[in-house]
């Protein structure tokens, strides 16, 4: 009797434990289709354990699941999804580079936005939507759009200057390799950028395009670099060539986590900053090339 008792306990804390599952993942078109494909897939991406995000393993999935949809801040309903691991379905080695792939099922899979200006991709229709299970999707920090001041655009262009040394500062006007020069703020310009309603900055500057057009993969100082601003003195270096899908506390820790999409060279995939945006974890594929 006291086996079973036992045996009992142990089921019941692994259905807890499948139960509260935080997952997250989003909500996007797939590469690995072609670019003039556009379907849309839902792609996990991480699970939170532990007071840690880490790569999706696929341990909580059932079959079929209801996913949370989220964006802006807001719960935007749910999806219904079926497992298609693309190494089962599809006949190619390149098509296997998501372990887990999962297909939207009957009328929701209507959940389009559109995709302003291509900043989330080369070709992209639409823009990722995070989905997840168990998640929050308050953004208790309200990160809006907003235009970097000249102060915060300065210092954000000074710091970039002194992470390139002097002998890789140069711009090309055409196809060639460029001319060395040094760097001067006129070359620049901001990108996209966020505020939040405590003041602090995402500031997001890169080369204004007739300064950069060299022909060939770039090197890390001509990518569009984010800073993180807690106030004009204090900021810091986040990453490189990323859009901002979604902010929201995600795993209720009470700090906003930032989602970005990343590109590279041949490659793409997620970023996820937590913890005050003290740690972060990556997904990574590449689309060949």
């Amino acid at each position: 009797m006291r086996y079973i008792l036992f045996s009992l306990q142990i089921l019941f804390a692994a259905s807890s434990v499948n139960a509260e599952a935080i997952q997250l993942g989003v909500l996007d078109e797939s590469h690995i289709d072609g670019f003039d494909s556009h379907n849309q897939y839902v792609i996990p991406l991480f699970e939170y354990e532990n007071g840690i995000w880490q790569k999706y393993s696929g341990k909580f999935f059932e079959h079929e699941d209801r996913w949370k949809v989220v964006f802006d801040g807001r719960d935007v309903g749910t999806i219904k999804l079926k497992d298609i691991s693309s190494c089962i379905h599809k006949k190619t080695v390149r098509n296997c580079d998501f372990e887990h792939r999962y297909e939207l099922v009957g009328s929701e899979s209507t959940f389009k936005k559109k995709n302003i200006g291509n900043a989330f991709g080369w070709g992209s229709l639409y823009r990722p939507l995070v989905v997840g299970t168990n998640i929050s999707h308050k953004d208790r920090l309200q990160w809006k759009p907003y235009i970097p001041a000249s102060k915060e655009f300065l210092l954000a262009f000074d710091a970039l200057k002194k992470s390139i040394p002097l002998t890789h500062q140069f711009i090309c006007t055409d196809n060639e390799l460029g001319t060395a020069t040094e760097w001067k703020p006129e070359y620049f310009e901001a990108k996209k950028s966020y505020s939040s309603i405590k003041e602090h900055k995402l500031v997001q500057i890169g080369f204004k395009y007739e300064y950069y057009q060299c022909d060939g993969p770039p090197d890390e100082g001509y990518l569009s670099t984010w800073y993180y601003f807690l106030d004009a003195e204090n900021f810091l270096l986040l990453e490189r060539d990323m859009s901002l899908v979604e902010a929201a506390d995600f795993d209720s820790d009470g700090s906003v986590d930032l989602l970005f999409k990343t590109y590279g060279y041949f490659s793409y995939g997620y970023v996820l900053f937590y913890d005050n945006l003290s740690k972060s974890s990556h997904r990574v594929w590449s689309t060949g090339g």
